[in-house]
């Protein structure tokens, strides 16, 4: 997948909209943490932490005479090839908010992961995902960030990302806490409504836009985001250092004919 510059000026030039539901983008609070970092409260960025801890999905859907197509696409979470693995197709949402932060794409990355979780189980019948990832991230400037996420059983869950600098740091929970710590201190919610309202807001600023006849397009800074998460993918599929511009170069594609029987 590569981004196409034309894309985004052709919506806009027929005078359509095109919204990605990252419901953190959405969120008053988020967009004041973001503002917050980008003005200098925290400093000069140094590194980050990123993560996405989560418990198993719903089991497989696959009943038995069901047409292995549907039972593929009922379990696309599951699916390295329909859902891009839970790094493209879940953990995305804070990988999203640490470019966010730090204004820009990381320009390597390295990483591992792997399956264990859910290898034997009732998953594993139509199942080809990771459980879990573990990568690095080089951002411009010097910032690396640690990213890592699992979907593990009675396991510690929470989504975070957050930005060390020199004065302070940028602390921030989907769903949860949000703050900064330092020099300029900042409280923005002890726990927010993330997936909720961020998503009742994303559909309300589309319906508007339509309705005025107002544009809204974050298709550059999505793709942007899922491109981050396909490079940490590819880094941790290979064990080794990928850089951007190789990911974007790559004629990998992951390909499905499903020949589907609803």
């Amino acid at each position: 997948m590569q981004a196409h510059p034309r894309g985004r000026k052709k919506a806009a030039s027929k005078n359509l909209s095109f919204l990605v539901d990252f419901q953190t983008r959405a969120q008053p609070v988020f967009q004041e943490a973001a503002a917050r970092v980008h003005r200098g409260d925290i400093g000069k960025p140094v590194m980050a932490q990123v993560f996405y801890y989560a418990g198993r999905p719903s089991k497989d859907k696959t009943r038995p005479g069901m047409d292995p197509g549907q039972a593929r696409v009922l379990n696309f979470y599951m699916d390295k090839t329909i859902g891009g693995d839970i790094i493209v197709e879940q953990n995305i949402h804070v990988i999203d908010v640490a470019n966010w932060y730090l204004q820009g794409h990381p320009l390597k990355a390295c990483g591992t992961g792997g399956r264990t979780d859910w290898t034997g189980t009732d998953y594993a019948q139509n199942n080809d995902a990771y459980d879990h990832f573990i990568v690095t991230f080089w951002y411009p400037n010097g910032v690396q960030a640690d990213f890592s996420s699992h979907q593990l059983t009675n396991s510690f869950p929470d989504l975070c990302t957050r930005c060390f600098g020199i004065n302070g740091a940028v602390d921030s929970h989907y769903g949860g806490l949000v703050r900064i710590t330092g020099a300029n201190a900042w409280v923005g919610a002890e726990k927010d409504d993330t997936f909720r309202q961020g998503a009742i807001n994303n559909v309300k600023a589309f319906v508007q836009s339509v309705r005025e006849g107002k544009p809204v397009n974050n298709a550059e800074t999505a793709v942007e985001s899922n491109l981050t998460a396909i490079l940490g993918r590819m880094a941790a599929y290979q064990q080794r250092v990928v850089s951007w511009d190789e990911m974007m170069r790559s004629n990998e594609k992951l390909e499905i004919d499903l020949k589907l029987r609803w």
